[in-house]
């Protein structure tokens, strides 16, 4: 999968209850970790994990590499243009 640079145009409604997996994490436990999106904060993105029905807080600096499958495309993304707060994403996520 390449990286993709056109995730544009309003990240919290793209963002928020769309499809996310963790393709690769710094900390092991966390990579293959997939879900709907349900919260983001300035260092922590929050999903409800599909096979297990639960909550997960995971902290953004320890994503490396993640998907973002939302109703018009599948994103693949460097973990470093999650930090920060969600308004502040928007810019470095164009």
């Amino acid at each position: 999968m390449k990286l993709n640079n056109d995730f544009t145009n309003s990240l919290d409604s793209e963002l928020l209850h769309s499809s996310f997996r963790i393709l690769n994490s710094s900390n092991p436990q966390n990579n293959g970790k997939n879900g709907k999106v349900v919260n983001i904060t300035k260092n922590m993105i929050v999903i409800r994990s599909t096979t297990f029905d639960k909550i997960i807080k995971i902290p953004k600096n320890e994503i490396l590499k993640y998907c973002i499958t939302t109703k018009q495309k599948m994103f693949v993304l460097p973990g470093k243009r999650l930090l920060g707060r969600p308004e502040e994403v928007k810019g470095k996520i164009r």
